[in-house]
């Protein structure tokens, strides 16, 4: 199907999302308590309609013909019996894919020339196991294997200038994928390998305009295959938390268009831009090329996953999960695949910049997990390094409700403009903004109030919690802070410094139900922004800086008996 299909779709699933009980323990790797996790099991109850649902199945499944331990090497038989019940799980391909449809694109990742099991490619085993069963399904239709990998082109591809740091090898060979081209019993699938790289291309324009820019030059073989799935292998990645179905679609950017690597433009040194792969920008890429890409279906291999990096090259480490997921709705894939791996969607930004989109769904209270419980699949990885980008901060609150700005008084530094107990917020009265969403966790008052000085202003939301417990509270700004939550002051700075994410960390206790989160930013001169998250509290700085699982930030309603905040303000 074309990405303006798949945007028409896309919006159409979203309108129909319904809510599903969550259930709230699950266990670690090493044996440590995870609240509200766990969505409910679409095979013991049936969701709402509209809900996605997304097929989960480890290899010691009690369901499957022979299950395997969960640290055990599998064979080709028991990846294949995990694939197709997670795909069943999740509604099956049978009446997805057209009767008429000519092509079905499988867009794996092959980004680098390594053997399946190194947790860096997707498996060999799980693409295997879903060509047989997009054959079964549509006999008529050709398969395409596609891929633009970013470090090697094949020895007899078409000349291009390449950076240094890629080889001319076989890749398909190294992964074991020029075995399954090459063999006899899926000669009638009409399988095939494209690479995208030397694709022809069509420039495209995103739908409704994108998020990191409107129009893209992208490859025919995508564009207008009838049937798209996205096959890639769940990972750790650095600069934007998590590699999977959605992040996969960077490789769908062609070389001959966007460089080795995709950021550098080609040819090299020509002033050609690349895509837009800046940490600040790298979300909004991915949401772009998803959206274009027309994506139908997503099947994860989290057989062997890496953990703190998308590769040993960069210090990543593999470990074995031996899961499979699948679905239709691909956010909602991703976000049940952050949840294995002990990620909270709300601080993957790709993610909730997706669902407000409309192309899919995050949250995980509004998906439907059929098959394992997520609980018992569930394996912590460990983050990249703290050190690196961004650190470990998640995602914090970025839709607020703002007032002022009020010039500062010399004669009262300490007073207050407002009543900071009762602030009277609410969207559009009371001398209060509507909300305002910020594209970044840094919320700029100096970019939305034109360059203030000597002033405050304040800053509104709510926030609501599943449970009581203790959280840590994630604060950084560059000039003076104060932060009240239920009225109460809970902190304050003064004074300048340069605003990391975060300056301080301190606990604080959330009750059940729903608080008042105000904040007073104050400015000199200058930059003028701050930021707040709240976080699970966490002693081991390999996992740190996970948002509360459970928790939404949103604005409050309209009036006091207006209507809910809407699914879209809660990310």
């Amino acid at each position: 199907m074309s990405g303006w299909d798949g945007w028409r779709k896309w919006g159409a699933v979203l309108a129909g999302l319904g809510l599903i009980a969550a259930l709230d323990v699950a266990t670690s790797r090493d044996g440590e308590a995870l609240a509200g996790y766990a969505p409910a099991d679409a095979v013991s109850a049936d969701p709402p309609a509209g809900t996605p649902v997304v097929g989960l199945v480890a290899s010691d499944c009690a369901q499957l013909a022979e299950p395997a331990p969960r640290d055990a090497a599998l064979s080709e038989a028991q990846v294949e019996d995990m694939v197709r019940r997670a795909v069943a799980l999740a509604g099956g391909l049978s009446g997805r894919i057209a009767p008429d449809a000519r092509r079905v694109a499988l867009k794996v990742n092959i980004v680098e020339p390594r053997p399946r099991g190194s947790g860096v490619i997707t498996d060999v085993r799980v693409v295997r196991a879903l060509i047989e069963i997009v054959h079964e399904v549509a006999p008529q239709a050709r398969i395409a294997i596609v891929e633009g990998p970013g470090d090697w082109v094949l020895p007899d591809s078409p000349p291009a200038e390449l950076g240094p740091h890629v080889e001319r090898v076989d890749g398909l060979a190294a992964a074991g994928y020029r075995e399954l081209l090459d063999d006899p019993d899926l000669a009638g699938a009409g399988l095939e390998y494209v690479d995208l790289n030397f694709d022809t291309v069509t420039e495209v324009e995103v739908p409704g305009g994108g998020s990191a820019q409107d129009r893209w030059k992208l490859p025919v073989t995508v564009l207008e295959s009838d049937f798209v799935i996205s096959v890639p292998v769940l990972k750790i990645h650095s600069a934007i938390g998590m590699t999977n179905a959605m992040k996969n679609f960077i490789g769908i950017a062609p070389g001959m268009v966007y460089g080795w690597w995709k950021a550098l433009g080609y040819p090299p040194h020509s002033g050609n831009p690349g895509i837009p792969h800046a940490d600040e920008i790298l979300a909004e890429t991915i949401t772009d090329l998803t959206t274009l890409s027309g994506v139908d279906f997503a099947v994860v291999d989290a057989i062997t996953c890496m953990e703190r990096a998308k590769s040993d090259g960069y210090g990543g480490r593999p470990v074995r999960v031996n899961a499979v997921l699948a679905g239709a709705d691909v956010v909602a894939v991703d976000a049940i695949s952050a949840q294995v791996i002990g990620l909270n969607p709300f601080d993957l930004e790709y993610l909730t910049l997706a669902t407000r989109r409309g192309l899919g769904q995050c949250d995980p209270a509004r998906i439907a997990v059929a098959g394992d419980d997520l609980a018992a699949v569930y394996t912590r990885l460990e983050k990249y390094r703290a050190d690196e980008g961004r650190g470990h901060y998640g995602q914090g609150c970025r839709t607020w409700l703002l007032k002022g700005p009020f010039p500062h008084r010399r004669d009262a530094p300490d007073a207050e403009f407002i009543d900071v107990r009762h602030p009277g917020a609410l969207p559009g009265q009371n001398g209060w903004s509507a909300g305002v969403y910020f594209g970044d966790d840094k919320i700029d008052l100096d970019r939305y109030f034109d360059d203030p000085a000597n002033c405050a202003v304040y800053a509104y939301t709510e926030l609501t919690v599943p449970r009581d417990q203790t959280a840590e509270l994630w604060v950084g700004s560059d000039d003076g802070m104060s932060l009240w939550l239920n009225g109460e002051r809970v902190y304050a700075h003064r004074g300048r410094r340069r605003h990391r994410l975060p300056n301080e960390r301190l606990t604080v206790p959330l009750r059940a139900g729903t608080s008042a989160l105000l904040v007073r930013a104050d400015q000199a001169r200058g930059r003028f922004d701050f930021s707040v998250n709240i976080c699970e509290p966490e002693e081991d700085e390999r996992y740190d800086g996970s948002r509360v699982a459970g928790l939404r930030f949103h604005p409050p309603a309209a009036a006091p008996s207006g209507p809910a905040s809407s699914p879209s303000d809660q990310l």
